[in-house]
């Protein structure tokens, strides 16, 4: 499916979702922010993910996007409607919602999210113009890896194809460093993949640059630079 027509096919979804969703009054705002941030394909699922289940059956049209954080592919959104505001995580392959109440919040959430604890940010949630509204222009303002999102500086998320072998320059993937350094002809146990990690943090993980390719076998410049030299 090309682009345009995924984007369609969201689109058209979302209007129905709130077509069934929004009592006839409160269409008209659903819509509007929906299509102002029709463009951006994060917004797209998330609305998505939103309309065709609404959180607590609050038929509610959602009002204002604020970005709560991004890190390490996983953006954080704050989904205002008329009674509350809605809490979501969104990576490249999955929308969660993780609910409106501070206190049900999990530490690692909390964490995430790092303004404070508990009762700091339930005090925040006060007032939704605390954090910075989400604006469209944002979309593709910001390089991300695209197989698994996280931004510029930021180390992959284990097991990402795009991640560069921190001993050799290859495609970390496709490379035979990590059976070399581990000493072993495959991962058979969650053990050796924490033990590979702490390989890899020892010896320095290569962060996602702007200018980063996917490289294949035989294609990437480590591996040509190994054939060669």
């Amino acid at each position: 499916m090309s682009e345009q027509l995924e984007k369609d096919s969201q689109l058209a979804e979302i209007k129905t979702f709130i077509s069934f969703a929004m009592e006839a009054s409160e269409q008209a705002k659903a819509l509007q922010v929906v299509e102002r941030y029709e463009d951006d394909p994060l917004m797209r699922r998330l609305f998505h993910a939103h309309y065709s289940a609404l959180p607590d059956a609050l038929e509610e049209p959602v009002l204002k996007v604020y970005q709560l954080a991004f890190k390490h592919g996983v953006h954080c959104f704050l989904l205002e409607v008329k009674s509350c505001s809605f809490v979501y995580l969104v990576s490249v392959d999955e929308v969660l919602c993780a609910g409106s109440r501070v206190e049900d919040f999990s530490d690692e959430l909390i964490a995430f999210i790092d303004l404070g604890d508990k009762e700091k940010l339930a005090q925040l949630f006060r007032d939704s113009s605390n954090f910075p509204e989400y604006s469209p222009e944002q979309a593709g303002e910001t390089p991300v890896c695209p197989i698994c999102g996280v931004s510029v500086g930021e180390v992959h998320v284990l097991g990402c194809i795009a991640e560069i072998c921190p001993w050799c320059d290859s495609q970390l993937s496709n490379c035979n460093c990590r059976f070399d350094k581990m000493g072993i002809e495959e991962f058979t146990r969650e053990e050796h993949l924490e033990a590979f990690e702490e390989l890899l943090e020892e010896a320095g993980r290569i962060p996602f640059s702007a200018d980063e390719k996917i490289g294949y076998p035989g294609m990437s410049e480590g591996l040509d630079k190994g054939q060669t030299e």
